[in-house]
């Protein structure tokens, strides 16, 4: 094997084992503040692993026998460590992840949700949010 070819494949080589090891962490979630919110509240969730550009907060609710998650798209964080949004009464069907999705708000119902993070590096931890009833 010439001198080339053998500099090529220890680039090819370095190039995937570099690559193996540039994803970041997941997000994690240490506090949400507050933790029963209405609509409009400002809800501000501080952890680590949040992305600069696009984080979607997602809030699990369960219904009756089933399970319905809905999203937040495409919150900023300026630190990588806080997201702040005021509380939705509607979210998306759908992860910005997903490149089609029905057209669908899904709306928000009172009591427990279970709310998490999904940004390109993965998925957080859950916590408990207390969505208050709408007067």
């Amino acid at each position: 094997m010439d001198a080339w070819r053998r500099a090529g494949m220890r680039s090819l080589l370095t190039l995937a084992i570099g690559a193996a090891g540039c994803g970041g962490e997941p997000p994690l979630i240490e506090t949400i503040t507050p933790v029963t919110a209405g609509q409009g509240t400002e809800i501000t969730l501080a952890g680590s692993g949040f992305s600069q550009e696009s984080n979607d907060v997602a809030f699990l609710a369960t219904q009756g026998d089933a399970q319905r998650t809905g999203y937040l798209n495409g919150l900023v964080s300026s630190d990588g460590a806080t997201l702040v949004f005021g509380m939705p009464d509607g979210l998306s069907a759908c992860p910005t992840t997903e490149e089609v999705c029905e057209l669908i708000l899904l709306q928000l119902s009172a009591g427990e949700q279970k709310v998490f993070v999904v940004n390109e590096e993965g998925e957080s931890n859950h916590v408990a949010l207390t969505v208050a009833a709408s007067e």
